[in-house]
């Protein structure tokens, strides 16, 4: 099933604090999530407007996709 998106769309990274890494991005209704409460003390959320979270997720297929053409194994 497809995620809807829509005025109660939030976008979010997760940030591991241990490394400062991104460990999982994505998005969910407004409804849906913990008001930012993170789910591990060691995952900070970080919610972003569309247009920033539209940019990440070009930037990394970019990368992804640069990788692929020089032959590199990329980790996502």
């Amino acid at each position: 099933m497809a995620k809807i998106q829509d005025k109660e769309t939030r976008y979010f990274n997760d940030v591991e604090l241990s490394s400062i890494k991104i460990s999982h991005w994505g998005f969910d209704q407004r409804e849906n999530l913990d008001k930012g409460q993170s789910f591990s003390p060691g995952i900070h959320r970080i919610f972003l407007t569309l247009g920033q979270y539209n940019k990440y997720v070009n930037a990394v297929k970019n990368k992804y996709t640069e990788s692929l053409h020089l032959g590199l194994n990329p980790k996502i």
